[in-house]
């Protein structure tokens, strides 16, 4: 038992001042997103009014089911701006402090796919964000037409709305998956590209169990995935 505590007193004290170090970031990471939520929270019905302008509701009436929405609802969108505040302060000293431990060429690779991801993860949500416009501004023009009385719950419409351009974000990174699986030697480009029926099948699949679920949304998804793997391959030609 002295041995091992002798031991942990040792790793400690080696590692120490990375972790004063880490500690100290992770504070101003704190300090930083609750600004941000305090600024989301007090600007949450203007963020809200504005993703309800984007959005045609012929027919369509929304209502709450509960006086606490309005609390819940303001506190989801100062959570989310309060991370996109202190996200990118988060990942460049997430960088920073991991860069020491890394070799040049995967400083490089980091420094070149960085930005790039970061710039995926935006277009993904912008799109996810238009797929569910026109598929919301198709159902509520047809219900609208069809005289059917047509109710949609507030925070579940924008809680729907957030999941499905934060997915899309996330699925828009299959070029930097490909790279990684490449550049670490997991899979071989020559490989991908002879079975790339069977990734486009894979990817035809992760697009089926995304929201929205209707032909539309499926075609609309599947087509960019197929392009994002095909610019995958690109990068990495050489």
């Amino acid at each position: 038992m002295e041995g091992k505590s002798q031991d942990l007193s040792e790793l400690y004290t080696r590692y120490k001042p990375y972790l004063l170090e880490a500690r100290k970031h992770l504070f101003v990471v704190a300090i930083i997103f609750i600004i941000g939520a305090l600024i989301g929270l007090f600007n949450s019905q203007q963020i809200f009014k504005f993703v309800l302008s984007l959005f045609s509701f012929q027919g369509v009436g929304i209502i709450t089911t509960s006086p606490y929405q309005y609390i819940s609802l303001s506190l989801t969108i100062s959570f989310i701006v309060g991370i996109l505040f202190s996200l990118p302060y988060a990942l460049f000293r997430s960088f920073l402090f991991f860069k020491p431990a890394l070799k040049p060429s995967e400083v490089r690779l980091l420094i070149f796919f960085a930005p790039l991801s970061i710039l995926l993860f935006v277009i993904g949500f912008l799109f996810g964000l238009w797929i569910t416009q026109q598929v919301i501004n198709f159902y509520s023009s047809v219900w609208g037409e069809s005289g059917v009385n047509n109710y949609w719950d507030i925070q579940k419409f924008f809680s729907q709305i957030i999941f499905t351009s934060f997915l899309t974000g996330l699925i828009f990174q299959v070029p930097i998956v490909v790279t990684l699986l490449i550049r670490l030697n997991i899979v071989k480009r020559s490989i991908m590209v002879k079975k790339r029926k069977y990734v486009y099948l894979l990817l035809l699949v992760v697009a089926v169990f995304l929201p929205p679920t209707d032909l539309f949304s499926l075609i609309m998804l599947t087509l960019p995935l197929f392009f994002l793997f095909e610019f995958g391959l690109l990068l990495n030609r050489k």
